[in-house]
């Protein structure tokens, strides 16, 4: 604590061996972290905007009061109200957090409009209580920090209990085209296994089995457990460890024009709204295409789902546009290979079956075994 965070309307309190600032208009106790002189000179400008061209003199008086009131059973009120505001900024936290909103929105939308409902319905007793709460862009990703560490110590410490556990890792890349790797953990708990996500880390160069596995092995030295209680560890795998990469070259240039295509309408924001106005006067069914993902896979599937199901009104589309795609929704021979619109809605729906919680080897094997069975099937119907 500085003197000079008087004239921002700030004196010091000891909480616990712990000096944080005070106002000394409202009374509320900022964390440790916001004694800054910029961080107290907003708290000012956003709570007390009447009080920004006060002088020392008049904060000095504020203070002498403040002190003077720690000494009586308002402090006790202060401080609880102090306690209950904190709570609260924890549970906004959160809930932006799991809503996956920007941590501006708590104290340029989520705090304003609370204090004008409080306004309206409790009068402004209670509204001056809400003027307390913290709900900054730092706090709230501060709170946010909070929350995830708290969450991760408990999960590392079902794990300890345990004895063992299982991993499931999933490297994929983010919208910044970094890659991030996922780490899911399944563990016996008190009454039913328990799966849970345990970390996301971002690989900074490769991608290669030794990076990821290095990821993992620093996480657990850190948390102090160790790969002989690991039981088991599951890897997500691309199209290649399946061998559904491996179509005849007519089903691959297929797949590629329709791509192109796709891209085509897609790409350019007048062919997409041209495209939907004319779905829409041809009252069809869907009015947009779906764009495909060389990450995700399998989007190829409902790729080729809504094409077929566009089919006609693509064919109108690219005729207009004089695309040198255009004639291929008219050639009989190219349009027979829709069935390559089955492979992957097959596939796909597989995929989908096999994913969600409480899955097991045993489930897994079934499904699997099943949809062999039902290849041999279709296989027959064919000859």
């Amino acid at each position: 604590y500085k003197p000079e965070f008087l004239s921002l309307g700030f004196t010091s309190i000891n909480d616990h061996g712990t000096a944080k600032p005070q106002c000394v208009m409202c009374y509320a106790v900022l964390s440790n972290q916001s004694m800054k002189k910029n961080k107290l000179k907003r708290h000012l400008e956003t709570n007390h905007p009447q009080h920004v061209e006060k002088n020392r003199v008049y904060f000095q008086h504020r203070e002498v009061e403040l002190k003077r009131n720690r000494f009586c059973s308002t402090t006790n009120t202060a401080l609880l109200v102090s306690k209950q505001a904190t709570l609260a900024s924890y549970v906004v936290a959160l809930r932006i957090g799991k809503e996956m909103k920007p941590h501006t929105i708590g104290e340029e939308l989520v705090k304003p409009a609370a204090i004008d409902m409080a306004k309206l319905v409790c009068g402004n007793d209670v509204a001056s209580k809400l003027q307390s709460i913290s709900l900054s862009n730092n706090t709230v990703k501060s709170r946010i920090g909070d929350l995830s560490l708290n969450i991760k110590d408990q999960v590392v410490a079902r794990m300890k209990k345990a004895g063992k556990w299982s991993y499931q890792l999933d490297e994929s890349t983010d919208i910044g085209k970094n890659a991030q790797l996922l780490v899911y953990v399944r563990y016996e708990g008190d009454k039913n296994l328990e799966e849970e996500f345990l970390f996301c880390k971002t690989l900074e160069t490769t991608t290669t089995g030794a990076d990821i596995f290095n990821v993992v092995d620093n996480f657990q030295q850190k948390e102090g457990i160790h790969w002989e209680n690991c039981f088991s560890l599951c890897t997500d795998g691309l199209c290649t460890d399946l061998c559904t990469d491996l179509c005849t070259d007519d089903l691959s240039e297929v797949m590629q024009e329709v791509v192109g295509v796709v891209n085509f309408i897609k790409s350019s924001a007048v062919n997409s709204r041209l495209f939907e106005q004319m779905c829409v006067n041809l009252e069809s069914q869907f009015q947009h295409l779906l764009f495909y993902s060389n990450v995700r896979w399998l989007s190829r599937g409902k790729l080729l789902r809504r094409v077929v199901d566009l089919r006609t009104e693509m064919q109108i589309f690219l005729n207009e546009k004089k695309h040198r795609h255009a004639t291929r929704f008219q050639d009989k021979e190219w349009m027979l290979k829709c069935y390559l619109n089955d492979i992957f809605t097959a596939v796909n729906d597989l995929n989908m079956s096999m994913q969600g919680r409480n899955q097991n080897i045993i489930t897994l094997s079934e499904k699997l075994s099943a949809f062999k069975e039902k290849l041999q099937l279709w296989k027959k119907k064919l000859e």
